[in-house]
């Protein structure tokens, strides 16, 4: 019988320190996520023309975190093609719902259909990690006169 009541404080106190510990670690779902991304661009636009994306970012972030240093970086890259031809980056403002990056980029000096791929990225500097990233937001610019 005292083996019994020995093992039964031991798993009372195990669970006690368990509990305690387990309600000083906070826990949060994400400091922030990318809910919508909406690029604004051209749909036509010259050879070797110097263009404007505005990428509208909208977040939802944690106002836990609603103070940290973050930033919004999008990257432009040729769809199917994992090089970036152009970046920006803008300050993020976790207590508001949405950034707008601007991002400037020239188009290709032949003619056609451009198609570009829009990858955004929220960064926490002040704990200098990745928050959340989003890829494959397709964007298409035709270049020049559309074939006859």
């Amino acid at each position: 019988m005292g083996a019994i009541k020995k093992s039964a404080c031991y798993l009372i106190l195990v669970f006690s320190v368990a509990s305690l510990l387990v309600g000083i670690t906070p826990v949060h779902a994400s400091i922030c996520e990318v809910l919508n991304i909406t690029p604004n661009y051209p749909s036509e636009a010259g050879p070797y023309q110097e263009i404007v994306i505005d990428v509208n970012v909208t977040l939802n972030c944690s106002p836990f975190y609603s103070y940290s240093y973050m930033i919004v970086r999008v990257d432009l890259m040729p769809l199917g093609v994992t090089r970036i031809i152009a970046t920006e980056v803008a300050r993020a403002y976790p207590y508001l719902s949405s950034e707008t990056v601007r991002v400037l980029v020239f188009t290709p000096k032949t003619t056609g259909s451009w198609y570009l791929d829009v990858v955004v990225t929220i960064v926490d500097l002040q704990h200098n990690s990745r928050i959340d990233s989003i890829t494959g937001i397709p964007i298409a610019i035709q270049v020049g006169s559309p074939a006859p």
